[in-house]
């Protein structure tokens, strides 16, 4: 078992937990702040934003071994991906323990219809990797 197999199984709700904690603090000071902003020439509300959530989100996607991008990002979508990532990542995480237990089952039994490949093909692994891919997903679609 690696190690984004171990974070996707229940580690990806704290940290998600984390990331919703430090969405919705940098939200309220940056709002709360927006008014003595009007008299400096500061960074725009949307680059302001996406230097505070960008990193957080870089992190989850490292955890799971993923390549974070450096592009440009929807800060609605990106927001909106901090606040919902811990509800999403429960379900994650019972995807990931499904499909543990069913890689552990196709490892004992085989494949069921009597022709188990030798070139190492798992469907059980593949249901995994599958899990992660759909976190992957989820967490790049604030990027442009």
């Amino acid at each position: 078992m690696s190690l984004w197999q171990i974070y996707l199984s229940g580690i990806c709700v704290v940290v998600s937990l984390f990331v919703t904690a430090w969405t919705v603090l940098a939200l309220v000071v940056s709002l709360i702040l927006q008014p003595l902003r009007l008299c400096s020439r500061q960074m725009a509300f949307r680059q302001q934003m996406i230097s505070y959530l960008a990193p957080a989100l870089r992190v989850q996607l490292l955890l799971i071994y993923a390549h974070p991008p450096m592009e440009s990002f929807n800060v609605l979508i990106l927001v909106l991906i901090g606040l919902f990532s811990p509800l999403i990542g429960i379900g994650v995480a019972i995807a990931s323990w499904t499909a543990a237990v069913f890689w552990f089952y196709a490892a004992v039994i085989g494949d069921p219809s009597g022709t188990d490949r030798p070139e190492g093909h798992n469907d059980g692994k593949a249901s995994v990797l599958a899990v992660r891919a759909w976190w992957m997903h989820y967490l790049t679609r604030s990027i442009r």
